[in-house]
This record gives C-alpha cells, sequence and structure tokens, in this order.
C-alpha cells in the first residue's frame, strides 16, 4: 500500500503542528541568544530574547539602565560607544584632510613627508613631527590656519571629544586639565547620551544623512569633495581595524550626536561657552545669587582648636586587653584593607611601597643651574656673533607685525583709529631712517593747481621752478594719507610765491620746515635687539635643558631594561623561594665617557651628571605607600619642591590635588622610566617659558602582601584598643565643649589649660586671598589648618554652627584619630546692614567690568557664580537621570568603552 503524506498529516495535525511550533521556538530563541553573544560578546541574549523576557518582568542580568521603556544592556552600551568613538573619529579624518590639503598648499608638504607621519620606524615619524614644529615657528600665519576650528553643527556636537584631539583647547576654554575631564565614553555619559537621544526621538528632531555629510565637509573646509568620503571611511575603518560600517551609518550616529546638541539645548537652554567654562544660557545669576557668593567668599572664622588624640595613654588604660578570640576576628576582618587616612577602619594589608627620584633645574640666572645654563647659552651665542644676529634679525622679522608695531599714544587718541589704517601722524623731525615722501615735479604742478584752485590761495601763482623746498609743518596734527601730497604741494606753492613776493607765504609761519615723513609703524630692530637676545637666550637656556633632561631619559630607559633583565634572572635564581632575606644588588651603568666604556654605579652617574649642571638629585630616603608619599620625615624634597612644580588647577585642591601628584609620580611606568614636570602641554597651558623644572622615576618599588598575625599582633592589639578608647575621648571632648561653652567668650582659656593636647588659634574660611594685580583682588580655595584629613563638610558644619563668639562644636577626623574641640572667637562676614560692607560689594563685584570683578579660583565672581549654579545643575541633573533610568552603578563601574 503506497505512502499517503497529505493523509498521514491530516490525520496527525494537531502533534505534528506542535512539534513545528516547539521547534521554532527552539529556533529563534537559541539562534537570538547566539546572535546576542556573537554580535554584542555578552550575555543576555539578543533582541527577541530580551524583549519576551521583559514581558514578564525579568531583567536582564547586564542591565544597565533603562531608557525609553527599553533595557541598556552592557553589549549595547560598548554597540554605543564604539558608533560614538566613530562618529568623532570620521570629523576628525575630514578636518586631518583639510590640514593635509593647507601643507601641501602652503608649506610645501609632499607625499613623501606624509609617508614619514604613518612610518612605522619612530625616526621618521620625529622628522615628521620636526618638519610640523618648523612651520609653527616659521609660518605662524599656515599655523593659525592648521590650528583653527570651522564653524559647524558637527563641530559643536563633538566639542566634548577635545580631550583628545585639542587637549590644549579644552584647557583653554573650561579651564581644566583633559587629565581632569571625564570622557565621553564613560558609562554614565554613554547612558546619558542614550537618554538625550531618545528625547530628541519625542521632541520629534530630525536631521537627514544629506545635511550631516554636508556641515561635515563645511568642518573641513569643504576641501573634500562628497564622493572622497566613501574611501576616507574605508581607510578610516583599516587603520581602527573596524569592517563592515557604511557611510551612512556614520552620517546617521553623527547626525545622532547633532540631535541630542539640539535636544539639550532646547530643553536646558542654549549653551554659554566662555573661557572659564560651559553652562547653560538659562542659569543666570541674580544680584542676590552674588551678593551670597561674595559672603561667602569673604567669611572668616578666628577659631581656637584643641586636638585630643585617640591613642593616648590616659585613655587606651581604660580600655581592657583583647582576648584571643578578638585579636583574631579583629585582624581577620581587617587584613585585606590597605591603611587609608581617609577611611575610620583600620587596615593590616602592607600596600604597594615606592621610592621617588628626581633631578631638579631652576633656571633663574642666579640659581646653579640657571648660571650654568645662562653661560652655556652665551658661549654658543659668541662663538658665531653674526650667526647669532642673523637669528635675532629672523626672530625680529617673524614676530614684527605682533611685537613690534609701534602705538603712538597721542596718535591713538587724536584719530581714534588704530596703528593700521591709513592716518599717520605728522612729527616736528624727519624720521631718522624714513622711507619719506618726495612726488615727482609732475605730481607737484597737479597736486598745487588742484589744492590752490580749491582753496583761493594764491589765484595767480608766479612761474617759479619748483625745487625741493621746503614743507608745510603739521605739528601736533593728524593727516589722512589721501590728503598728504596734496597738503605738501600746495606747501611748495606757497612757500614759493611767499618768496616770489619777499613776503611771508603759508611755510614761512611755522618755524620748522622738514618735509612730511612717514610715522615708524614699528619699532626699529636696535631697539628691539636687547629684549630680542635676551627672549632667544632664555629660549636656548629652555632648549639646552630640555637635551639634557632627554639625554639623562633615554639613559635611565636603557638601565630599566638592563635593570628588568638582572631582577628576573635573581628571581629565577636556585633557592630564590627559601632565600627570603637575600636583597637584590642592582646592576652597574654603562655608558661612554670621552669615548670609552664605563661602567660604575647608577647613583655615580646622577650624582656627576646632576652636579656638574648645577642642578639637584633629590629623593625618598626611605620607602613610603602612595598614601603616605608627602608625609616626609626629615627632608621634605617631594612636597616642597616637586610637588608644586605640578600645575594645580583651579579645580583640584587638598587630597585631591594630592591624589593626582601621586598618580603622576608612582602610576603605570616602571621603574626608571622617567618623566618631566611641568610637561610640554603644562608648559604651553600656562602661557610662559617656567623657570623650574624637574624629571622624576621611580627607584625601587615593593609589592603589596598581607602579613600573618604573629608579625604584627601588637599593631592589630593597638588598632583594637584605639577604636574601643574613641567613645572615651569623643566623651571627654564634649565635656570640655559644654565647659568652654559656659564661660562665654572667655571659654577659650579651659581649652587652652587643658592637658589633652596643645590649644591653637587658627582661621578658618572656604577662601584666601591669594594675590592683588592691577587693583583687583584674587581668592582662592583655602586649605584647613591643624585639623588632619578633614571630614569633607566640616567648613559647611563650623559655618552653619559658630555663629556667635564663645560657642563650641567637636569633630573628628576622617579617620577617628584624633578629635578636635573648636571655640569660636570672632566671626567676620559681609553684613546686609553694614553701609561699608555693602559699598565695598558694589565696588568689587558690581560697578566694575567683568575683567575688574573680585576674582574667585581664576575668574571673576560673576563667572564663579554661573559655574557654581552650573555644576548643581549638574548634580541635580545626574540624580534625576539616574534615577528615572535606575542606573545600576555597580555594573556601570564594570564598564570598558571601546
Amino acid at each position: 500500500m503506497a505512502f499517503k503524506p497529505f493523509e498521514f498529516f491530516r490525520k496527525r495535525q494537531k502533534l505534528m503542528l506542535a512539534l513545528i511550533t516547539i521547534m521554532a521556538m527552539f529556533v529563534f530563541v537559541v539562534g537570538d541568544a547566539l546572535m546576542g553573544r556573537s554580535s554584542a560578546g555578552g550575555g543576555g541574549g539578543g533582541p527577541l530574547t530580551r524583549g519576551i523576557l521583559s514581558l514578564f518582568g525579568v531583567v536582564p542580568r547586564d542591565r544597565v539602565a533603562v531608557v525609553g521603556g527599553s533595557n541598556l544592556t552592557l553589549p549595547e552600551l560598548r554597540q554605543l560607544a564604539t558608533q560614538r568613538e566613530m562618529a568623532f573619529r570620521l570629523v576628525s579624518e575630514v578636518r586631518a584632510a583639510e590640514q593635509d590639503a593647507i601643507l601641501r598648499k602652503e608649506a610645501n608638504f609632499t607625499d613623501a613627508d606624509f609617508r614619514l607621519r604613518e612610518s612605522n620606524n619612530e625616526e621618521d615619524r620625529k622628522r615628521f613631527r620636526e618638519r610640523i614644529q618648523a612651520v609653527q615657528t616659521s609660518k605662524p600665519e599656515v599655523w593659525r590656519k592648521l590650528t583653527e576650528t570651522r564653524p559647524s553643527l558637527v563641530g559643536e556636537a563633538i566639542a566634548d571629544f577635545e580631550i583628545f584631539t585639542d587637549p590644549i583647547g579644552y584647557f583653554r576654554r573650561t579651564g581644566r586639565f583633559p587629565s581632569e575631564a571625564e570622557s565621553p565614553l564613560t558609562a554614565e555619559n554613554l547612558v546619558s547620551f542614550a537618554w538625550w537621544k531618545n528625547k530628541a526621538d519625542e521632541l520629534g528632531i530630525v536631521i537627514n544623512n544629506a545635511k550631516v555629510k554636508e556641515e561635515l565637509l563645511r568642518a573641513g573646509g569643504d576641501v573634500l569633495k562628497p564622493a572622497e568620503l566613501p574611501t576616507l571611511v574605508r581607510d578610516m575603518q583599516r587603520r581602527m581595524r573596524q569592517g563592515g560600517v557604511e557611510l551612512n551609518d556614520m552620517l546617521s550616529w553623527l547626525g545622532d550626536e547633532i540631535r541630542v546638541m539640539i535636544a539639550k539645548g532646547t530643553v536646558q537652554g542654549q549653551p554659554r561657552r566662555t573661557g572659564f567654562g560651559t553652562g547653560p544660557l538659562s542659569t543666570q545669576a541674580t544680584p542676590l545669587d552674588l551678593w551670597n557668593a561674595y559672603v561667602d567668599v569673604r567669611t572668616q572664622l578666628d577659631v581656637g582648636i584643641l586636638p585630643i588624640r585617640v591613642d593616648q595613654e590616659e585613655f587606651l588604660k581604660q580600655v581592657p586587653e583583647p582576648t584571643p578570640e578578638q585579636i583574631k576576628e579583629f585582624y581577620t576582618k581587617h587584613r585585606s584593607q590597605e591603611p587609608d587616612p581617609t577611611r575610620d577602619t583600620p587596615g593590616f594589608r602592607i600596600p604597594k611601597l615606592y621610592q621617588v627620584e628626581f633631578v631638579y633645574a631652576d633656571l633663574d640666572p642666579t640659581a646653579d643651574a640657571g648660571k650654568y645654563y645662562h653661560n652655556w647659552a652665551r658661549a654658543i651665542q659668541d662663538l658665531d656673533p653674526l650667526a647669532f644676529l642673523g637669528e635675532a634679525v629672523n626672530y625680529y622679522e617673524k614676530n614684527k607685525a605682533l611685537r613690534y608695531r609701534s602705538e603712538d599714544p597721542f596718535y591713538v587718541s587724536v584719530s581714534g583709529k588704530d596703528a593700521g589704517d591709513a592716518t599717520y601722524y605728522r612729527g616736528p623731525f624727519l624720521s631718522p631712517i624714513g622711507p619719506w615722501l618726495s612726488p615727482a615735479a609732475a605730481q607737484k604742478l597737479d597736486g598745487a593747481q588742484a589744492v590752490l584752485g580749491a582753496s583761493g590761495v594764491l589765484a595767480s601763482a608766479p612761474a617759479v621752478p619748483l625745487g625741493i623746498g621746503p614743507a608745510i609743518q603739521l605739528s601736533g596734527q593728524v593727516v589722512p594719507r589721501q590728503r598728504e601730497q596734496s597738503i605738501e604741494l600746495a606747501a611748495l606753492v606757497g612757500d614759493a610765491a611767499a618768496t616770489a613776493a619777499l613776503g611771508m607765504g603759508p611755510a614761512g609761519l611755522l618755524a620748522y620746515p622738514p618735509r612730511l615723513g612717514y610715522v615708524e609703524k614699528y619699532t626699529p630692530f636696535e631697539k628691539a635687539y636687547p629684549g630680542i637676545v635676551d627672549e632667544l637666550t632664555e629660549a636656548r637656556v629652555q632648549q639646552l635643558l630640555a637635551n639634557d633632561l632627554n639625554q639623562l631619559k633615554a639613559d635611565l630607559a636603557a638601565y630599566s631594561e638592563i635593570y628588568k633583565k638582572e631582577y628576573a634572572r635573581w628571581r629565577a635564581r636556585p633557592g630564590a623561594r627559601t632565600d627570603l632575606g637575600a636583597k637584590f644588588t642592582p646592576p652597574l651603568f654603562t655608558h661612554k665617557v670621552d669615548g670609552k666604556e664605563v661602567s660604575e654605579p647608577l647613583d655615580e652617574y646622577l650624582k656627576r651628571f646632576a652636579s656638574t649642571r648645577g642642578l639637584k638629585l633629590e629623593g625618598m630616603k626611605e620607602m613610603r605607600s602612595r598614601a603616605d608619599l608627602f608625609k616626609e620625615k626629615e627632608t621634605t624634597p617631594l612636597g616642597s619642591i616637586l610637588k608644586p612644580l605640578f600645575f594645580e588647577t583651579n579645580f583640584m585642591a587638598g587630597r585631591q590635588f594630592d591624589d593626582f601628584v601621586a598618580g603622576q609620580l608612582v602610576g603605570d611606568p616602571g621603574l626608571f622610566q622617567a618623566k618631566r614636570v611641568p610637561d610640554e602641554q603644562q608648559a604651553q597651558m600656562r602661557g610662559t617659558l617656567p623657570r623650574k623644572h624637574a624629571m622624576h622615576w621611580k627607584r625601587a618599588e615593593s609589592e603589596a602582601r598581607t602579613p600573618p598575625l604573629d608579625e604584627i599582633r601588637e599593631q592589630v592589639v593597638k588598632a583594637w584598643k584605639e577604636q574601643q578608647a574613641r567613645a572615651l575621648v569623643q566623651a571627654a571632648a564634649q565635656a570640655l565643649a559644654e565647659k568652654a561653652a559656659k564661660e562665654g567668650p572667655d571659654g577659650y582659656r579651659v581649652l587652652r589649660d587643658s592637658k589633652y593636647g596643645e590649644y591653637t588659634e587658627k582661621t578658618l574660611s572656604r577662601f584666601e586671598a591669594s594675590a592683588m594685580g592691577l587693583g583687583v583682588l584674587s581668592y582662592r580655595r583655602a586649605t584647613i589648618p591643624t585639623i588632619e584629613n578633614p571630614p569633607d563638610d566640616l567648613l559647611d558644619e563650623v559655618l552653619k554652627t559658630l555663629k556667635e563668639p564663645g560657642q563650641t562644636m567637636v569633630v573628628a577626623n576622617k579617620p577617628k584619630s584624633t578629635y578636635y574641640v573648636l571655640f569660636l572667637r570672632e566671626r567676620k562676614q559681609p553684613r546686609a546692614n553694614d553701609p561699608l560692607a555693602v559699598s565695598q560689594f558694589d565696588l568689587q563685584v558690581i560697578l566694575p567690568s567683568q575683567q575688574r570683578q573680585l576674582q574667585v579660583e581664576g575668574m571673576p565672581i560673576s563667572e564663579w557664580v554661573l559655574r557654581q549654579q552650573h555644576e548643581k545643575y549638574q548634580k541635580d541633573w545626574e540624580k534625576y537621570f539616574k534615577d528615572v533610568t535606575r542606573y545600576n552603578q555597580e555594573l556601570a563601574n564594570s564598564f570598558k568603552g571601546s
């Protein structure tokens, strides 16, 4: 009997359909999950699986946030980071194409030059950088074109990426170092971008790819043609090792950047950009805001301070000895923690220890290094005076228009115009170097007829030859250029006529009749020369020092490689695991002296290198943890010499600045990998040539370890007892505070006579006066005296609590190792009912121009207030957006961008 498939299916159709449905579901779900893993590199399945699970309230384990009702997962966040980075790179490539075109056209760069840039050889790339530097110094107008940014929508949209491409421009725009800035590719910024992108969708903000392409080409000065973009995209993907992305995709991603910018402007107000930072235009400062800020800046509290340490024997002896079980439990709880002065719990793990060393140069001409390098620079100049004179002439010509243009105060005040227009002031004497106006005979006759005919002077001039007669003297007058020839010709005619008539003509009425001469537009070279010599000498001094420090850096890098190999060999020696007490002997440093190879200890080389040049060789005498780098015992070279060389920006102070400097000193580079401070970028941000320089490196480094209990038993017991004694110390401090408060303004004597610590009187304030320049008072963040590792909100609490003299309060530092009794002696602050304070406020804040206002943290107080408002706005916004997106901070911390 033949098999009939249709009849077979008809009889079993329910079973067959059920099997097909199950198989289809399996294929869709499993395939979708595999697709999600392969495409995004993370778990949680693909979009279909996630969508189905979300219907049942199941949250993907990798969900970072919820945006527009959809889950935003780690894989999607990575994909968004890649898209934003590629959009930014596309704009950078288009701008680079414009720069290449400028270099070809105006600096004669060729394909051979650009091949140096793409070479794998460091020497080739160095040669290309040197050519670029030559353009910067010799062709400032070309350099300006290379560095200027074309206004365009895409340029504004990717401004946050300046930290990668234009760190100096970012610094000038925001006042922050790029190292302080958050990358736009962090998890938080990516979620924020996704939220604003969804907001743009809700607002109906649309931009098509054609408009994006137009703006993209405009950002590159329209050097590229639309047909060239696909090739540029392919080349870019090849360098980024990214493939499969079409130009339209990138334009769409770039369009999202523009849409987000527009959405932010619509909701928050258009951004305001000044030299002091950014913020929405909707943020404004009222007179009350300015007054409150003025009061905050000027408020000072004279406070008596009594510190009471927890580790005093008087308190510790009241604590019973811990049992062995308590000691073991306490050790186990804290053995994996490293000591941290900002935490109130102990840490028994020994952290990584470091030893930092550095050479220091002070280029002041009176300092040892300054004398050495200035003498060297002058000796080079004296070797070939003619060559140096040519160097000075070139410097003068290159900077002539910018630096040596003359400004005659009388000329400017009378004409009301700048020195670049066509008006000249006639002085009573000729310029000794010219040029002088000397019209030809035909010009004299034509001009004379025109002027005399118009003015009616000497209607019938005698027929006398016009020779080199004196010109009219226009002392103290400003004369436009187009009149100068006619005026001179009229003077010549008048002078000749007066001579023929034996009478007084117009020229005879004046005491001095020199010919008309152009006012000098530029300071003559001979006058500028002494200053040029000083500038060229200073520049050569800087270069000579830079050459020496670069040589030292190269020598230390070479020694670092030898050191690593020898140390690895020593670690791998037989018996290394059991011979724990053995010490590694550093290898000798081999280098050439007078053509001969010399091997000697590195210390000997460094001492000789420093002493012959007037440099200081300094460093740590013992190894310390990162947190204790600046807690120096005998000498303080890190804190007093090296630390001040780091550029302390307006937004880094106290502990934050210490952490920043410590990261620079003991960060990623290995042993003997030297770094300069200030580096080239910081020097450019300062705007002047720094006089003080250093080169620092890690001399030694030890790994962190957890010591056994028996090794640190005494330390554990002491930490346990100190923790128990805190309550006793706090009670004693509170009792003293109450007793002092009862005595009123004289209560400070109670603290002064206390046996617990040394009473001192200090001034507490948020800000302190830092400088007075051109009549403008400037304030900077004040440090809190006496109190080590104070709580973050200490000043807030002190200013809120201590209102009247005699009031007291008790505070503890962050590790709770010391409690402080504070006693208010006097509170000084501007008050609205004080006419003098209000008058000072008007004179320092309200009446002057922004440039003459009281300065706070390097900016006018009005700008500072706006920045404070903007930062508060940002914090409020971040809190709102994290709440509304259900932001997973823990998962976000694990995110690493593309």
